[in-house]
Parts: structure tokens; sequence; C-alpha cells
């Protein structure tokens, strides 16, 4: 693309772009429930701060589907920070996303939390008081993976469509 495209370009968005409205990856909804559709998984490895160790983590992002509210309606955030200093909540986040099936392995989560990215889920957000330092935190868990194919069926020859 030449400058000059690039440039109009950028003129053509900018109302879009001053109207936007901001959020970083620290916004979360407020607590309840929402459909959120997985968008995104980012993973990698850093050193551990207090014995330089690998630390394995991933990073998943979800959008909010929910088209009666539009202030929240397609917002990005993230669904969920796992690391391998917490393998447990690795493990129950990638068992509701396995269907109900326990993993076994850091390998099969790894793979589970790929193939979760497109699925439709529903997840509860809540926000809690740490008693240690009476810090407020807010925590997303994925409560259960919907079923897209049941909620709208392919025609096919076992079901017959009217019109």
């Amino acid at each position: 693309m030449s400058d000059l495209a690039f440039e109009q370009a950028l003129a053509r968005f900018n109302d879009e772009f001053r109207d936007a409205e901001e959020f970083g990856n620290d916004w979360m909804p407020d607590d309840g429930w929402y459909v959120v559709i997985l968008t995104g998984l980012k993973k990698g490895v850093s050193a551990r701060k207090d014995t330089g160790e690998p630390l394995l983590w991933w990073r998943l992002v979800g959008q909010i589907d929910d088209e009666a509210n539009e202030k929240i309606h397609g917002k990005e955030f993230i669904v969920g920070m796992y690391s391998s200093s917490l393998f447990g909540l690795l493990k129950s986040q990638a068992r509701v996303l396995n269907h109900g099936l326990a993993v076994k392995s850091q390998q099969e989560a790894d793979v589970v939390l790929s193939d979760a990215v497109g699925k439709v889920i529903k997840v509860e957000i809540v926000t809690t008081t740490s008693k240690k330092n009476d810090r407020e935190y807010t925590n997303c868990y994925i409560r259960e993976v919907i079923n897209v194919e049941d909620a709208f069926p392919q025609n096919d020859e076992n079901n017959e469509v009217d019109g």
C-alpha cells in the first residue's frame, strides 16, 4: 500500500477512532453471567521472578455476545490467565472446556485451550476481597461450553425444513 493510500485510510476512519470506546486488557465485565465467544489464545514461556526457572503461561481472550446490551456487546476481555505456577486452575478450566473430561497432562491442556478458540461459552464473573491484603480481585470462571450445533441444527436428510 502506498503512503497516500495509507493516509487516505487513516483519514477515512478518523471519526470511528475518535468515537470508539477505550478499554484495555484490565477491563472486566460486572459480576454476573455472560455468553462469550473465545476469540484468541496467546501462550509463551517466561522466567519465574523468584527462581529464574521457566514459567509456562496462557492468556485466553473472549468477546461478550449480548446483542441486547449495546454497552458491552462485542467487548473483549481476558477470560483467563493460566500458568504453570497454578496448574490447578488450568486443569479445572480445561476440564470445563473439554466437556467435563479431565485433562491428564499440560500438553493435553494446551491442546484443549488451543481448540477452544471459536467456541461459545458461559462464564461467571465474580469479585471477591482478599483476606490477606483487603484488595478486590475479579475472576472469570468458565462454567459451560454451549453447543451451538444443538441450538442451530444443520439442514440434512434427517432434519427437513418446511418451506
